[in-house]
């Protein structure tokens, strides 16, 4: 038998009697089947890669359209401190039993780095702390930076005075500028950049003078002589 599909495409399709042998309890049993009803055929279109579900069709994955977020905008700083214990460098403690005053120097022959802080609901990226760190500056009319590096602290001396039977304890620290203001970011899709949705959050940054800037303090307290106690035998 001849058949003609859509496309112009002839197609034999020869119709064959059939015999199938199949074992039934045991036994077998023989079944004819022949077949003259008409053969349609159908031919499928090309069709390239799925990825995630969607047929990219020619197999190259198109661009999607995605947000870009967390974009520095400004931030507009409202109030400054000084916060003079920001990052402990290092202390001494010295007890004094003698009946004189006695001379405790701290001398700081290593420290570790240190870093900045920033508080609020905002993702501090890079970019973001680097945006605000500027207009701290601007703020506070002098160089900034976000971290203190190992060993800069060396070479920093502090002396203090210990009474007679007391504790004296000498504690340096790296002093923070401390800046309070409104940040605001934006973010925006890559089909339409120039559309931008803003955000705008209350934030926190303590970050460090370029200068070494270090606060140091003293502190004395008595302590309890032991006294021992005999007994008669």
């Amino acid at each position: 038998m001849k058949l003609r599909t859509k496309k112009g495409i002839i197609a034999e399709a020869l119709i064959l009697a059939m015999s199938v042998s199949c074992l039934v309890d045991g036994g077998s049993a023989n079944a004819k089947m022949k077949t003259n009803t008409s053969v349609f055929t159908e031919e499928e279109g090309e069709q390239g890669d799925v990825v995630n579900g969607v047929d990219i069709g020619d197999g190259s994955i198109q661009s999607r359209d995605v947000i870009v977020d967390n974009n520095f905008s400004s931030y507009k700083p409202n109030k400054k401190e000084t916060v003079n214990k920001f990052r402990k460098i290092a202390s001494i403690t010295y007890k004094n039993t003698t009946g004189s005053k006695q001379s405790l120097k701290l001398s700081i022959d290593h420290s570790e780095s240190k870093g900045s802080e920033w508080n609020g609901s905002a993702s501090f990226t890079a970019k973001i702390k680097t945006g605000i760190l500027g207009k701290i500056e601007t703020q506070v009319g002098f160089g900034l930076k976000k971290s203190r590096s190992t060993n800069e602290a060396v070479g920093y001396e502090y002396t203090m005075v210990v009474s007679p039977h007391r504790i004296g304890t000498v504690a340096a620290y790296y002093r923070g500028i401390k800046s309070y203001g409104e940040l605001e970011t934006y973010s925006y899709f890559t089909a339409s950049p120039s559309r931008r949705v803003y955000k705008k959050t209350k934030i926190n940054a303590t970050v460090y003078k370029k200068s070494l800037d270090i606060y140091a303090e003293n502190s004395e307290k008595k302590y309890w002589l032991q006294v021992g106690i005999c007994k008669a035998g």
